[in-house]
């Protein structure tokens, strides 16, 4: 910081440094966490349009569950078989077909050479508990 005086008795200035180009690592912590959010939403979203486009592009397997249903499920299962405890996510499970449960428990598996922190890897163990709980269910 500098002091500028022109003279006389009235004129002072005081001249401060332009504050960075470039904030720091824990400038504005809000929005980068709105950001990594956004862009976890946005690979949620083509994920999910991925599944739909391969149920929907598979014209000799033909499921009576809705694509939305498998959609809603596999967004809910991101958290593990611990969503179970929602009856929601049970109806949801309840209104699944055959055709349905191949598809999720295949996207679910697929999930573990995705490498998406936000997307937990399924075991076999973990989707065929998945699959007892649909079959009690029914």
């Amino acid at each position: 910081m500098a002091v500028v005086t022109t003279g006389g008795n009235a004129d002072v200035y005081v001249v401060a440094p332009l504050a960075p180009a470039v904030p720091n690592d824990n400038a504005f912590p809000s929005l980068r966490g709105t950001l990594r959010i956004q862009a976890q939403e946005r690979d949620w979203a083509a994920s999910a349009r991925e599944a739909t486009d391969k149920l929907n592009e598979d014209a000799e397997v033909t499921s009576k569950t809705a694509a939305s249903t498998i959609e809603a499920l596999l967004y809910e299962l991101r958290c593990g078989l611990s969503c179970l405890a929602d009856e929601g996510t049970r109806n949801r499970l309840r209104c699944c077909d055959e055709t349905a449960m191949r598809t999720i428990a295949a996207e679910l598996l697929s999930w573990k050479d995705r490498n998406k922190p936000w997307l937990p890897p399924w075991l076999e163990e973990d989707v065929a508990k998945l699959v007892a709980v649909w079959e009690a269910l029914k």
